[in-house]
């Protein structure tokens, strides 16, 4: 879901495009919040600490050269899709750490009826 913090439209050759630059924006649903520090989520070993979920090796390669550089462990990581993959109930897989306050960019094309992203 985009959260445009702005929004501007620019014609390019004749052409109508809509620029949205979107927030990071974390969720929350009932008790489980997507937004965790990460070492909430991987110890100082990679060893995964939330139940029954399990962390490729690349994101646990990952998270341990972070903390061998000096990173901070506490760093703001969400779990959302981008992340995880929720795809086998109760065994989700962490396949990237995904920093919170991360934004992006939309182009869309305007056309008469639609906006196309």
């Amino acid at each position: 879901l985009r959260h445009a913090d702005s929004i501007k439209v620019v014609n390019v050759d004749g052409r109508d495009f809509v620029l949205t630059a979107n927030e990071g924006d974390d969720k929350g649903y009932g008790d489980f919040d997507e937004l965790q520090k990460e070492d909430e989520v991987l110890d100082e070993k990679g060893r995964v600490l939330l139940q029954n979920m399990v962390a490729t090796r690349s994101v646990v390669r990952n998270h341990l050269r972070k903390l061998a550089r000096g990173a901070e462990p506490d760093t703001r990581i969400g779990l959302g899709s981008t992340a995880v993959d929720y795809s086998v109930p109760g065994r989700p897989v962490l396949n990237r750490l995904v920093s919170h306050g991360a934004r992006g960019i939309s182009i869309y094309r305007a056309d008469r009826r639609a906006l196309k992203l």
